[in-house]
């Protein structure tokens, strides 16, 4: 499960991912409900961030990364707006185009090389969890067992010194 995922199924790195496919999308088709788009790519994105710094609150490695990943996300979304705003001019020159394609990919690229560090700071710490409980799980049948030895053990020792008590005053008696 990726650490950029959300209650709602969706990740982080997915809306990033789609809002720079959308703007490329846009070089070519030219449709007009692209700003639309991007916009609300931006607020899934920045609300789904929201949530993941909630989540991870507790972990300040995580949250490192995450505020990492907010400001790469604000230049990602600028750069295509940018992008976006030099596109409608007819004047622009292939090569800058590639250079600024270029660059946004590097931006999530940047985001993606975050996120596999997330997952992979997750895994340790799943795997420490899953130890932890392995060893709870191996101790606890021992300590219930020793218990029990322990109890069983309390009722012979008294049962013993009832019986002695007994004996003793069974002697007692026969004497007088």
């Amino acid at each position: 499960s990726n650490i950029l995922a959300t209650s709602n199924g969706f990740s982080l790195y997915t809306f990033l991912v789609l809002a720079e496919s959308e703007e490329l999308s846009y070089g070519i088709t030219r449709d007009t409900k692209h700003i639309q788009t991007l916009n609300n790519l931006k607020k899934r994105s920045e609300f789904t961030l929201n949530e993941l710094m909630v989540k991870t609150n507790d972990n300040d490695s995580q949250q490192k990364r995450l505020f990492s990943v907010s400001m790469l996300k604000d230049s990602l979304f600028n750069k295509l707006y940018a992008l976006n705003l030099r596109l409608n001019n007819e004047q622009i020159s292939p090569y800058w185009m590639e250079q600024e394609i270029q660059k946004i990919s590097n931006l999530i690229d940047q985001i993606d090389v975050i996120n596999d560090e997330m997952l992979s700071e997750e895994d340790f710490l799943l795997e420490k969890r899953v130890e932890a409980y392995l060893s709870k799980i191996k101790i606890t049948p021992l300590i219930s067992l020793l218990m029990v030895l322990i109890s069983i053990g309390i009722f012979l020792i008294s049962f013993k010194k009832i019986n002695d008590s007994r004996k003793e005053l069974s002697k007692r008696q026969l004497l007088l």
